[in-house]
């Protein structure tokens, strides 16, 4: 997440602007309200707001677990295997595709280009590209924003559940 946000123009910029919201969130969450923004270098305010959508995200995954009314995917998954997951998903939802309809998604546009601009090719081996130069780039924010996520999972119990999804 860290070298998505920070390898765009902008380095997050939408994220910094949700972060506001997403520390009211983590400060009714851990019933702590100890962060201050102004006290956050930018990776630690990514980094911060990461940490709060994956966990309202945990939050809604135990809210509904076991009524088969939610699935979780990991963007990751899908883009090494897009059959397999957009099948499950399709599923999921309870639709069928007609013949030729889930190789017609697999090969689309949308399979193929920049979600931000869809003129853009670009592909997993891209994507891929893209990280590894981001984390080369940014090596030393990117550390800095997970040292303050796991120092923040230590400090907050209710917060290990996520420690997996760090790295």
């Amino acid at each position: 997440y860290l070298a998505t946000m920070l390898k765009g123009q902008g380095g997050g910029l939408d994220a910094l602007i949700s972060a506001p919201a997403r520390l009211q969130y983590l400060h009714s969450r851990l019933d702590d309200n100890a962060i201050r923004l102004h006290q956050l270098q930018h990776a630690e305010i990514l980094a911060m707001g990461w940490l709060a959508e994956l966990s309202r995200f945990h939050e809604i995954e135990k809210r509904f677990e076991g009524s088969g009314q939610i699935v979780s995917s990991n963007f990751e998954d899908i883009l090494a295997q897009p059959e397999q997951h957009t099948a499950a998903i399709a599923e999921h939802l309870g639709v069928t595709p007609k013949h030729g309809e889930q190789r017609a998604l697999e090969n689309s546009t949308v399979m193929r280009t920049y979600a931000k601009s869809p003129d853009h090719a670009y592909s997993k081996a891209d994507r891929d590209h893209d990280l590894n130069l981001s984390r080369r780039t940014f090596a030393p924010q990117l550390a800095q924003g997970l040292q303050w996520a796991e120092r923040l999972i230590q400090r907050h119990p209710q917060l290990r559940v996520l420690e997996s999804q760090l790295r």
